[in-house]
């Protein structure tokens, strides 16, 4: 999972690039442990965020038919109970 998280770490940083090498080193652990099938929604969220960074680097075709795969993914899975918080975001301090 590491990974992915320097993944999205270079996405939210714009660095497209390196999150696309980033995550062409996660995706072979992913299918391996047969995440598409394991946590659905989290996984096409993934592909969604990778289609991003493929689209960052002017990679167009190959981002469509990630997203076509995220789709198909999406229509069997339920919705995700976690969301993520992106790493330019900032954290603020609630009262109480």
């Amino acid at each position: 999972m590491s990974l992915v998280e320097l993944f999205r770490l270079n996405l939210d940083q714009n660095k497209y690039n390196e999150a696309v090498t980033y995550f062409k080193k996660a995706l072979p652990v992913l299918e391996k442990i047969n995440a598409s099938s394991q946590s659905p929604a989290e996984f096409s969220k993934l592909l969604d965020e990778y289609a991003v960074a493929l689209e960052g680097i002017g990679k167009q075709e190959y981002a469509k038919k990630v997203k076509e795969r995220s789709a198909e993914i999406k229509k069997n899975a339920e919705h995700s109970i976690t969301d993520r918080t992106s790493y330019s975001t900032s954290c603020t301090k609630s009262e109480g």
